[in-house]
């Protein structure tokens, strides 16, 4: 039961509840955890109808790094929408695809980023992924224009050299019968190509540890312990000096930061404004810097910021490499287990890219790989990015999941 004091407690003025549509307060978070206290403790029926996952957390997997095979375990007991609390944080936990439409997509506006937002606000800032609604929506018309299609024919075949450099690992280790890690060495090239093609820097991870690469990974899983702690002790004072991967953090975003904030400046100090339809014509081969960095700088009427331009490209680095080696990994692992699509995806990919001297496909070579291109869509349909791996039944198949906190 709960004690004699409990509902007095929750007049005193430091309690009371937020406005709707303003910023989260001290009080909107407390009744958060007022909710699942009485739900736990007080027998207090659960008001939206999802039950209550209850056990063990670190037995569950929910903290040694496997998350989604633990929220998989409870997804088998308590179905496809369940609540998760971690002390004063409060999740509901989808993994029915209707009710992520429905979410994500139909009633997108009554939701907000919650735990998202804070955990990667010390990271991303106003970037894409932890931005409001409104600063999404300028930074996105902003940045959009960047990725057209000159600029797309120029970038792959830089892709294909950096893909060059990591064959030649890939045919080195085979030779040497030494075992690789492949997400790792996706998620590698990835921060390569992010590095050159998005802020025109070269972090050579394929070919030795980049610093400012082991930074951007330590960072994000930084980011993934903090989502998962129930009290934000880094908030403290003194914290960024007491505790040892704080200590950590504070010097890899420096890292980062220096590292990011050099090239804004530079880009900044070289830069020439140009209408969109004059940037769209540029050509870049002849430019030294052809990221997309300089094509937000030099894009005319645009007063963004360098504060801003560095939430936006530490956006793109972090968010961006993980997602790409994810599912690279699944859909090699997937062609691992299907030798004859595999068979039939090296020759359609031997029939383009085997012609002498032509060692780095282009925009249109991508296009015309019709197989890869559907052998990509069928594993990312299988193993979306964000989701658990669920064995059982007629199928085996991958469950999207969304964690959504209820501050």
């Amino acid at each position: 039961g709960l004690p004699w004091w409990w509902e007095a407690f929750w007049t005193l003025p430091f309690t009371e509840r937020g406005k709707k549509g303003e910023p989260l307060s001290l009080g909107d978070t407390m009744h958060v955890f007022r909710t699942n206290i009485e739900q736990i403790f007080g027998g207090e029926p659960s008001y939206d109808g999802a039950p209550l996952a209850t056990g063990d957390l670190a037995s569950a997997g929910l903290t040694d790094g496997t998350m989604y095979l633990g929220l998989q375990k409870y997804q088998e007991g308590f179905g496809d929408v369940y609540k998760l609390c971690f002390g004063p944080k409060s999740f509901m936990v989808v993994s029915d695809p209707q009710i992520l439409k429905h979410i994500l997509r139909e009633n997108v506006f009554n939701y907000d980023k919650g735990v998202l937002g804070e955990v990667l606000e010390d990271v991303m800032g106003k970037g894409l992924i932890p931005a409001d609604f409104e600063t999404w929506r300028v930074r996105r018309r902003a940045i959009v224009p960047g990725f057209h299609q000159k600029w797309l024919n120029f970038q792959v075949s830089e892709f294909g050299r950096a893909g060059q450099l990591l064959v030649k690992s890939l045919r080195a280790a085979a030779a040497a019968g030494k075992a690789v890690d492949m997400e790792e060495r996706f998620g590698s090239v990835a921060l390569d190509i992010i590095g050159k093609s998005v802020f025109n820097y070269e972090f050579g991870s394929v070919e030795g540890e980049s610093p400012v690469v082991k930074a951007a990974i330590q960072s994000l899983r930084e980011v993934e312990h903090r989502a998962q702690t129930p009290l934000q002790y880094w908030k403290f004072p003194l914290m960024d000096l007491l505790v040892e991967r704080q200590r950590e953090f504070t010097e890899n975003m420096k890292l980062l930061n220096d590292a990011l904030n050099k090239c804004i400046s530079q880009a900044l100090a070289d830069r020439s404004e140009a209408d969109l339809e004059e940037l769209e014509n540029r050509d870049y081969t002849k430019m030294e810097n052809p990221s997309l960095l300089r094509f937000l700088v030099d894009m005319r009427g645009e007063t963004t910021s360098g504060k801003q331009l560095r939430d936006d490209m530490i956006t793109m680095l972090i968010a961006g490499h993980e997602t790409t080696a994810s599912a690279l990994t699944w859909a090699l692992f997937e062609l691992a287990q299907n030798p004859e699509l595999l068979a039939r995806l090296q020759k359609e990919v031997d029939s383009v890219m085997g012609v002498e001297g032509h060692e780095c496909p282009t925009y249109e070579d991508i296009k015309s790989m019709e197989l890869l291109r559907l052998t990509m869509a069928e594993s990312l349909r299988m193993c979306p990015v964000g989701g658990h791996w669920k064995v059982g039944g007629p199928y085996d198949r991958w469950h999207p999941t969304l964690a959504l906190s209820a501050e």
